[in-house]
Order: C-alpha cells, then structure tokens, then sequence
C-alpha cells in the first residue's frame, strides 16, 4: 500500500531518471546533447526535448508503467510529457524541460543569454522552466499523487545554471509551494568546458 506521506517511490523515479540521463549520455558517441541521433526522431529538426523524453520513458519503463505519449492536464488545452502508474492506483505526473545554455557539439556552443533567460526564468517565453511549475499546480489530488518537473540543463563548467536555479526557487518561493528537488550533475566526455545539471522538483498534489 502506498501512503500519501510515502516519499520512497518519487526518490527512486528521481535516481533512474538521472541513471537513464547518464546511460543516454555515454550511449551516444557525440552525448547527451545530440542524443536525438540515437533516438526515433533522428534526423528531423527541433525534436531534442521529445527524444531525451523518449530515452528518459524508455529508462522508467524498467520498472513502472508509464507510456510513451503525452497526456492532456485534467483542465485546458495542454498536454503533460508522461503519467507514471504507481502503487495503488496512484499517478505521478511529468514534465520534462530542457535548458541550454553552454554545450558541446564539435566544438563548445554558448546560447544567446536572451534565449536561454527565456526558456529558464520564463522571460519572454511562454514554455519554460519556471512556467511548468505553475502548470503543474494546476494538477489537483483528484488526478494526480504527485507531480514532478525533471530539468535536464547544458552548463559550462562555472555552474552558472545552479546559481540560476537556487534563484529561481527562492524569487518563485517554490520551497513554501511545496516543492522539493534533487539533483544530479556530470562532466560531459567530450570536453571539458561541459556539464550536465539536471534536477527533479517535485510535490505532493494538491
């Protein structure tokens, strides 16, 4: 029987998402940047986020039941990346986003600060990483268990992306929210200059 206090279920979707990421990432020769080369989206255009979606379900899918499709929010026109089945009839709602802001692909790539403002803080983006954290407060305990936001980030070795991140969760209050994290980083293969930070908040619907 799984409790409504029981936490133990949303730490290990957490640690075999990051365990999935990682495999991901040393699975494709050019990493986890250009994994959707090693994905069923390869050679189309702008399918990053489905692909690392598509690889990060595929990893769950070890254990829980999640399928791979995206689901429609009890309210409004939009949609939820993954359901994951749990215990008991209970359901653990996913996003999933990526942010990019320092990378490597041949050679080290930098995003224009304007552009990676807007899909991390929300400035001047309607998607973005502090925007699905709202959205997924719009997921009550009717339909839900939990509800989750995995970050899966670009960094330079400066860890300018965890500064961002501590800020946002103290300008957004998402502590008084609710809402817990955890993370996980790692130097990338192919260069130095290059990380992988990548963080699971999550919280109890409500």
């Amino acid at each position: 029987m799984l409790g409504t206090s029981d936490t133990r279920p949303v730490q290990m979707i957490a640690k075999a998402a990051f365990r999935g990421l990682r495999e991901m990432d040393a699975h494709c020769p050019t990493g986890l940047c250009n994994y959707v080369s090693c994905s069923p989206y390869a050679d189309k255009k702008r399918k990053d986020e489905p692909a690392i979606t598509w690889g990060v379900t595929e990893a769950l899918r070890k254990r829980w039941q999640v399928a791979q499709c995206e689901h429609a929010y009890p309210a409004g026109r939009t949609r939820c990346d993954r359901v994951i089945e749990l215990a008991d009839d209970a359901r653990l709602w996913l996003e999933i986003k990526l942010a990019w802001r320092t990378w490597f692909y041949e050679v080290v790539k930098h995003n224009e600060p304007f552009m990676y403002n807007g899909y991390f803080h929300g400035q001047h983006k309607s998607h973005s990483v502090a925007g699905d954290f709202a959205k997924l407060e719009r997921i009550g305990a009717a339909h839900a268990r939990y509800v989750a936001l995995l970050v899966v980030g670009f960094d330079g070795q400066d860890a300018k992306m965890a500064e961002d991140m501590a800020s946002l969760v103290e300008r957004e209050g998402l502590v008084n929210r609710g809402w817990r994290l955890l993370a996980d980083s790692w130097r990338t293969q192919q260069s130095e200059e290059c990380w992988h930070r990548c963080w699971f908040a999550w919280r109890q619907a409500k």
